[in-house]
């Protein structure tokens, strides 16, 4: 509805006070010649005077005009109000703000000098109201936002019918504890699988998209498609390509090579079972939207039960850092000349030959004839100078392919950067010659090494895949310094083929024992990155390995997580050495830096044990390295003691990685038992976190009677926020174990949250998961955020890892569980510190909630009463005052209407 506006006009009169009259008339004269508006408005503002003054205000209308014309000089103004909107006394305004002239002594004077003192008043009264007004209307601006929060909160709990955290009623399986919880909603129970086992793999299909989230689903005969694009949207924003991943059962007896020239396309060659890698060649290799004719194509033919075209997925090599060459090493107190190697680079091999507990202890390994003879390592990356001097003799083309060119030669694209030199670099650490004169020795200079080139092109899902699945039954140990980017914003992992090839492998490879995944666990230290947004490091399924510095430091670029097991060593800072290894151009290089660096060399330890011990299992070499990692020299605030008194770190797991007590232990190592998995499917959680507040959940664990010995926790979390790098999540186990899940982001603006994202910890490894874990999520930031799902999924096994192990039921401070393993935990070990000093939580279950009131956003909440007290203090005044300039004002237009009359 449109508002009425009043608007106030005076016109220019004569100067003299005699021809009043006739001042009005010629006034009039000139009106009828103006537009009719005029006189319209005039009309209605003296309708609104003989409303506001009464029947004498009305009779006097026409003799106020005619004394108005009294004023000197006075120029026209128009004044609108808003009468609507605002309900103001639009006289007030016209009194306040039109200019005020001093008229000519007369001998109306002394009454016209009494009318204007009231103006003064009326102008305070509506300066007085406006900024009350104004003061109002932003704090219940800014104090709505606590009552959006706090009605948010309530809805969000109410929605559900219950308490969050209220169990079923029914159901003996584990629950979630809440103060007086009432009975659950039917649509959302607390779901554990049957005897806490996971589906029987095969038949599977990982459903896991672009977001990284991961779940396994049943096989109906078509791969289920994820309605949800997860938490990061950089899949979403790669190109299109011109291949394709096609599943087609039984497509080895030739279906596959008939589809693909039914349809025009090209068989690039198996993926995995039944699983064929297809390439159209009048498709654009790059493109924003899909070829959707040929899709659909596929998608009609019977003979093919899934189909999907590819999009390029952005993955970093993991040794950007460029510094100068590392200086020549001391031979004084080293154990360089404990081995007789010719090579030129020995002396300078300081992590392999520094002594004193101080480098990777693969000496006495050699000393034993452990060389890694037998073993077969190939190295996941950008190719790999097969004909180099220093790794032709131990290469192993059954070990290599080239995804890229999709041929059976690694070898690297050279360019005037050697940006291809890091897959020959990597593959110098595992297996470069010994007493070749040339070059460096290989940490396992025995063992086989192949090279895959998958990252010197698009590299999709199914690149991936291939490369994960190349000739599981040969290749022992698979070697990766690489993944999302890490910028301190991108959360991703692998895709749906490549989550499937690391199942595939962990399961099936090495004959049922299991390929071993050795994975970099990411170089955005210096962005703040956490390498428990990286998919690949935060797997179950991969070794995550982390660097240490020559002198024990964190390295400047290292993130920090709970998903990493232990740590090699690897550059430093501008004084500290670096690798050595073999480089492009049949050359070597003292400089290899990053985690790139460590990795390949914790793949050649592996190499080691393997030679030991055939039979180890891939969770029997993560078992071994827990137990014999060493805290060695390594120095960090995060060090702490986990529930079975194994010492751990944020940024080194569980210390430096022991080539030697790593072979001692596993050559009578027992394979452990079959790994069990225990699922608790909490029901929806639906709670507010305000800003620069936090919240604790609580989940009791009782009926996960398969698991008594865990090995990986993971916290599978929906959460959403308006900033996601404004969120941290800390995870407390029975046991009383701290764990960091995620820390801020500083340049994680994503809007996107996370999706079913499952945070990875192995620091509780060997506690018991029954009792009550506790999660607390922190909102650093200015924006709102709700966490929606909170499931835990634990896996280990239901009797000790080892036959001689004490059995340990309550897991209640059992430090010596482990007997002379645990002592080789405690080996120079110098504590400075908790990771952080988590804050205790009462036992009011999940609906405890540690947050603020959301009203005053930035305060606290003594704070924020006292600041709506003062408020309201001041208020009073306002009203006060205004009350007395009303009653002022009610007196002077009594004034004004004798003034008139």
């Amino acid at each position: 509805m449109k508002n009425d506006v009043v608007r106030w006009s005076r016109q220019p009169t004569s100067n003299t006070d005699n021809n009043n009259s006739s001042s009005s008339r010629s006034s009039s004269s000139r009106s009828g010649s103006n537009s009719s508006s005029t006189h319209k408005h005039r009309s209605k503002s003296n309708k609104l005077n003989a409303r506001q003054l009464g029947p004498h205000g009305a009779r006097s209308c026409q003799q106020r005009a005619e004394a108005a014309t009294q004023l000197q000089d006075e120029q026209q103004t128009i004044i609108e109000c808003d009468i609507g909107n605002f309900n103001f006394d639009c006289n007030l305004f016209k009194t306040s703000f039109l200019t005020q002239h001093k008229p000519k002594l007369s001998g109306k004077s002394s009454s016209k000098s009494k009318c204007n003192r009231s103006r003064p008043l009326a102008k305070t009264k509506a300066v007085l109201l406006l900024a009350l007004q104004f003061s109002a209307v932003v704090f219940l601006c800014n104090f709505n936002v606590g009552f959006v929060a706090g009605s948010v909160a309530t809805a969000a709990s109410s929605a559900g019918g219950t308490s969050p955290a209220a169990p079923p009623s029914s159901a003996p399986s584990s629950t979630p504890t809440a103060a007086a919880p009432p009975p659950p909603p039917p649509s959302s129970p607390l779901k554990v699988h049957p005897n806490g086992q996971s589906p029987v793999l095969p038949p599977y299909v990982l459903d896991y998209e672009t977001g990284g989230r991961a779940k396994l689903t049943p096989n109906n005969g078509k791969f289920a498609q994820s309605g949800s694009s997860g938490s990061n949207n950089n899949q979403l924003v790669g190109h299109y390509t011109h291949t394709w991943a096609v599943h087609i059962p039984n497509g080895d007896n030739g279906m596959a090579d008939a589809v693909a020239k039914d349809h025009g396309f090209v068989n690039l060659g198996k993926i995995f079972d039944d699983h064929y890698h297809f390439a159209h060649h009048k498709v654009s290799k790059r493109s924003l939207s899909p070829a959707t004719h040929h899709q659909t194509r596929l998608d009609d033919d019977d003979r093919v039960n899934w189909a999907k075209q590819q999009r390029a997925k952005s993955r970093s090599k993991r040794d950007f850092i460029r510094m100068r060459p590392s200086r020549t090493s001391s031979r004084a107190m080293s154990m360089v000349d404990a081995m007789t190697f010719n090579d030129s680079k020995w002396p300078q091999m300081w992590y392999l030959n520094r002594g004193g507990g101080l480098d990777m202890n693969v000496i006495p390994a050699w000393k034993q004839g452990i060389t890694g003879k037998g073993v077969v390592v190939t190295i996941l990356d950008d190719g790999l100078e097969s004909d180099h001097p220093d790794i032709q003799d131990n290469y192993d083309p059954k070990a290599s392919y080239d995804v890229n060119s999709h041929d059976d030669d690694p070898m690297p694209h050279y360019d005037m950067t050697d940006s291809n030199r890091h897959g020959t670099r990597c593959a110098g650490e595992v297996a470069a010659t010994a007493n070749n004169s040339f070059c460096a020795v290989g940490i396992a200079y025995g063992a086989s090494v192949g090279g895959v080139r998958m990252l010197d092109g698009d590299v999709t899902d199914a690149v991936e895949a291939r490369s994960l699945s190349l000739n599981p039954q040969h290749i022992d140990i698979y070697s990766a310094s690489w993944g999302p980017d890490d910028d301190g914003k991108t959360v991703d992992g692998p895709g749906e083929l490549a989550s499937r090839a690391f199942i595939e492998g962990t399961t099936k490879g090495r004959g049922g024992k299991g390929s071993i995944f050795i994975w970099a666990s990411g170089n955005g230290g210096r962005e703040m990155d956490n390498c428990n947004c990286d998919g690949y490091t935060n797997s179950i399924w991969t070794l995550s390995i982390s660097s240490a510095t020559e002198e024990g430091h964190v390295p400047w670029y290292s993130e920090k997580c709970s998903s990493t097991l232990a740590t090699t060593y690897s550059s430093g800072g501008q004084g500290e050495k670096q690798v050595v290894t073999t480089d492009l151009h049949h050359s070597c290089t003292v400089s290899h830096t990053g985690t790139s660096a460590s990795a390949p060399l914790a793949a050649g330890i592996a190499a080691l044990v393997l030679q030991s011990n055939q039979n180890l299992t891939w969770r029997d070499l993560q078992h071994i390295v827990v137990r014999t990692a060493k805290p060695a020299n390594l120095k960090d605030s995060s060090w702490s003691r986990n529930g079975v008194g194994r010492r751990v770190s944020h940024s080194f797991g569980y210390g430096l990685m022991d080539a030697a007590e790593m072979v001692r232990v596993a050559r009578t190592w027992k394979s452990v038992p079959e790994q069990q998995r225990c699922e608790i499917n909490a029901p929806h959680v639906d709670k507010v976190i305000p800003p620069r507040t936090h919240i604790t959940l609580q989940l009791t664990v009782n009926h996960c009677r398969s698991v008594n010995y865990l090995e990986h926790v993971q916290a599978k979390i929906t959460l959403t926020s308006q900033r996601r790098g404004d969120i941290q999540l800390f995870l407390r186990s029975p046991a009383n174990t701290s764990v960091t899940l995620l820390t801020p982001r500083v340049h994680d603006n994503s809007r996107s949250g996370f999706n079913q994202w499952p945070f990875m910890s192995v620091h509780t490894w060997g506690e018991s998961p029954q009792g009550n874990w506790q999660l607390e999520i922190h909102n650093e930031g200015r924006y709102m955020a709700q966490i929606t799902q909170w499931d835990m999924i634990f896996y280990g096994t239901e009797t000790p890892a080892q036959p001689d192990d004490v059995a340990n039921p309550s897991q209640s401070n059992q430090f010596n569980l482990y007997g002379n393993d645990m002592a080789h935990n405690d080996v120079e070990y110098d504590s400075t510190g908790q990771w952080r000093n988590m804050q205790q939580v009462g036992d009011v279950g999940m609906t405890r909630d540690h947050s603020n009131t959301a009203a005053c956003l930035k305060w606290s909440d003594r704070k924020c009463l006292g600041l709506s007290l003062l408020f309201f203090m001041i208020m009073q005044v306002f009203f006060l005052n205004f009350k007395h300039a009303n009653d002022n004002n009610n007196k002077n237009k009594n004034n004004i209407i004798k003034c008139i009359r």
